[in-house]
């Protein structure tokens, strides 16, 4: 019994303290482990004093020396070193890094890249400078930088990707690094440009339906002429492509398929063959074609647009077109942001197309105001004038675009460009903007001279358009020396009538000083008014109608043979000092037509302008009635030829002018003129052509006791021929900021004028007067021009020398003119 309670007060007692026994036994188990993980760890970790860096030069460390010497004393593990490496590399300046340990110090052994001191390029001729440059900037390879031998190598597969596309396959590029003690690295980048490989032959296999002579003259390829071929190009290719798809999907073979291009290079990689594979595939029809339409309202006109008859073959540029169409008249009627999508069903068994436009028009925008941006100098009346758009009403594309092109035939404006912005008001309201650039249309032209007698000549041309922003156009001719003035205003009101026609007027006084110590076969004291109807074709052509009275005041009369001549037409029998003053009136009627496309006004490179001048003078009194046609061509050519590495353009330029009487002579004072820095240089202003022939009187004796005697004077004539050729090309030995302000020139210049009326008598040929009537002694120069366009204006100056001239010629080697405009 005493057994059995001792037993059981025993396991009473384990019982009440078994708790604590197996807190305890917790605590012992964490300490041992913790024991052994902190000898563990502390058996992973270097506790050091110093980092030493070995291999520093010309890299500015400070911050990140800092960073990693926040490490110093203090323990650290495997991990915190391989950070300290991943650091290091993160910078892109090492090529190199070693780490080892010492005792308490920790050494960093690095190599640095080298900076880039200086890059170099050479061999280079198809790639221009500029693009080289440009690559290398973005890759960020640039004199100071750290070099990287990885942007080195993109900048190097961009070059031969350039190289390939263009098909220079056997071009190459090199790069050379070269380093100095100072761990400086040199680039050059070596170009060795080969030839550049020309398409051979292109063939096209798999066609059943076409021959292949069909395909590559559809595609316009001539594999019969060397002459022919054409460079390798990617795009070009490309294009061919694309061109050959269209070509099919039109032709109704939707399920067309190009399936491989197989490239044949030659040995020496200059010729290239290439072999086109293509699947047709079966050709398909247009089955059924259905419309919906949210707005039944317009379900009648656009079916009528849809040009698509069930059982023509399929035609994709007609579906596109369809599309546009329907598009194009959804704007006009206000939807902006319809939206049509076309389903295509097919049917393989029957090769048939059905076609599903559905078509949902959305909302109607009206406009809620039109504005102008930009129009600084020309008043927003004038601009308001042209607009075909009415405010409030519902938005119509095609009337802008037509207000666009009214905006531009003002010739006030470089640029305009329409802006739409919806006000997502519950209207629906959109305000047009229309945003323009307007010209620099002013223009002074200023000539200045020494003049005979040694006085000072002035020369000046002043025109402005868009006066003060009221839409007149005002020139202002103006020309003075010691004996003589001419004054010319002309004044013109754009979009009068029907806001389409220019009308305007000019007068003119042109007046010279009667002086005996001066010799002039004659003089004309004129003045005259003459309205003026311009019509504007379009943006590049003009029609312009003159009408007008001129009043001639002829005096101071020379015994001239061609003067003489056509005052005895008109009723004068002989010479007389009688005679002082001849009242020649007329009434004139003049046409001219006008088409300017060049490219640029400067310097255009593409592009031509053509002129007719017409001139019909009705009879009055005892003028009699005569035409006069002068007809300008030129034309700008640009070339496939390159100087300092910038295109050549060639210039060809002629001026053909033919005048007459209806009845009688032509009059001596409408006489074309030729020669000068504007028609033939190397020869004086005006100076080429027939010269005067004198009577001999008693107030003028000719040498010998001459009947007649030649001079060198010029007296014009009324047929005139001038072909001017010039290569353009850019100034040598210029930076390429200047090259699109300055340009040079060789030119070849020739022309003659005649006199169709003059008659070789007895007298001529017994004093060996030349024949004035034919072209036989054309005149021709060639020579070298230089023009630039500086802050002062544009200056032009040439030196020619004549190839062929006479004895009487009157000879300037080099001519000078400076024009300003604003």
């Amino acid at each position: 019994m005493m057994l059995n309670k001792f037993k059981k007060n025993f396991f009473l007692k384990i019982n009440k303290y078994y708790k604590y026994l197996f807190i305890f036994i917790i605590i012992l188990n964490t300490n041992i482990i913790s024991y052994n993980h902190n000898t563990k760890k502390k058996k992973n970790l270097y506790c050091i004093n110093k980092i030493i860096f070995f291999g520093i030069n010309k890299i500015k460390l400070k911050n990140l020396i800092t960073n990693i010497n926040s490490y110093t004393k203090k323990c650290i593990s495997k991990k915190d070193i391989s950070n300290i490496i991943n650091t290091l590399f993160l910078t892109n300046m090492f090529s190199n890094i070693d780490i080892f340990k010492y005792k308490n110090l920790i050494f960093i052994k690095i190599l640095e890249k080298p900076i880039i001191n200086n890059i170099l390029i050479k061999g280079n001729k198809s790639i221009y400078n500029n693009f080289i440059n440009l690559l290398l900037k973005k890759f960020n390879i640039k004199k100071g930088e750290i070099l990287n031998n990885v942007l080195l190598f993109y900048f190097k597969k961009n070059i031969e990707y350039v190289f390939l596309k263009n098909g220079m396959f056997t071009s190459k590029v090199k790069i050379k690094i070269t380093t100095d003690i100072n761990n400086k690295a040199n680039i050059q980048i070596l170009f060795k440009e080969n030839d550049i490989t020309k398409i051979n032959k292109i063939n096209i296999i798999g066609n059943n339906n076409y021959t292949t002579d069909f395909l590559l003259n559809y595609l316009k390829i001539n594999n019969n002429f060397s002459f022919n071929k054409r460079i390798y190009k990617i795009n070009f290719i490309t294009d061919i492509l694309v061109k050959l798809k269209n070509f099919y999907f039109n032709k109704g073979y939707i399920n067309f398929k190009i399936k491989n291009i197989t490239q044949y290079l030659s040995f020496n990689k200059k010729k290239l063959n290439l072999i086109i594979k293509i699947q047709e595939n079966k050709k398909f029809f247009y089955n059924k074609i259905f419309l919906n339409i949210d707005k039944k309202k317009y379900y009648k006109n656009i079916k009528n647009i849809i040009n698509i008859i069930p059982g023509d073959f399929y035609n994709n540029s007609v579906v596109i077109q369809s599309r546009y169409k329907i598009e194009q008249f959804l704007k006009n009627h206000g939807f902006l942001n319809s939206k049509i999508k076309i389903k295509k069903i097919f049917n393989n068994k029957n090769n048939t197309i059905d076609l599903i436009f559905n078509i949902k028009t959305k909302k109607k925008f009206y406009v809620r105001k039109i504005d102008f941006l930009g129009n600084n100098f020309t008043h927003d009346y004038i601009l308001r004038n042209e607009v075909l758009q009415m405010e409030g009403s519902y938005i119509n594309i095609e009337l802008l675009k037509k207000t666009q092109k009214k905006l531009y035939s003002l010739g006030y404006f470089d640029k305009v460009e329409i802006f739409l912005h919806k006000n997502y008001d519950l209207k629906n309201t959109v305000d047009i903007i229309f945003k323009v650039q307007e010209k620099n249309i002013g223009f002074l032209n200023t000539n200045l001279g020494i003049g005979m007698g040694g006085s000072l000549s002035l020369d000046t041309n002043i025109k402005q358009n868009n006066f003060i922003g009221t839409g007149y156009d005002i020139d202002i001719n103006f020309n003075k020396d010691f004996y003589h003035y001419y004054l010319e205003l002309f004044v013109m009101k754009n979009n009068v009538f029907l806001n389409k026609i220019n009308i305007g007027i000019k007068t003119f006084i042109n007046k010279l000083k009667e002086n005996n110590n001066l010799f002039y076969d004659y003089i004309n004291r004129n003045k005259g008014i003459l309205g003026i109807i311009k019509f504007p074709i379009n943006n590049n052509t003009f029609l312009e109608s003159n009408f007008g009275f001129i009043k001639n005041r002829i005096s101071n009369i020379q015994p001239q043979i061609s003067l003489w001549r056509y005052f005895k037409s008109i009723g004068y029998k002989k010479y007389s000092k009688l005679y002082k003053n001849y009242l020649l009136d007329e009434f004139i009627i003049q046409y001219s037509f006008l088409h300017n496309n060049l490219n640029n006004f400067k310097f255009p490179f593409n592009g031509n302008l053509i002129s007719i001048d017409t001139d019909f003078t009705v009879p009055v009194y005892t003028n009699t009635g005569n035409y006069k046609i002068d007809f300008n061509y030129l034309q700008y050519f640009p070339l496939n030829l390159k100087f300092l590495h910038n295109p050549l353009v060639f210039l060809f330029k002629s001026n053909i002018g033919y005048g007459n009487s209806f009845l009688g002579e032509y009059p001596f004072y409408k006489n074309f003129l030729l020669g000068g820095a504007n028609s033939i240089r190397g020869f004086k202003n005006n100076s080429i052509g027939p010269k005067a022939v004198y009577y001999s009187t008693n107030e003028h004796y000719c040498n010998n006791k001459k009947t007649i005697c030649l001079s060198d004077n010029s007296i014009g004539g009324n047929f005139l021929i001038n072909i001017n050729n010039e290569l353009i090309m850019p100034f040598p030995f210029i930076k390429d900021k200047y090259k699109k302000e300055i340009k040079s020139s060789i030119f070849l210049d020739i022309g003659n004028l005649v006199d169709t009326s003059w008659k070789n008598n007895y007298l001529s040929k017994l004093y060996k007067i030349p024949k004035f009537s034919t072209f036989s002694k054309i005149k021709a120069s060639i020579g070298f021009s230089f023009k630039w366009y500086s802050q002062f204006g544009k200056i032009t100056l040439s030196y020619a020398y004549p190839l062929k001239m006479e004895k009487t010629d009157k000879i300037e080697f080099f001519q000078f003119s400076i024009s300003k405009i604003w």
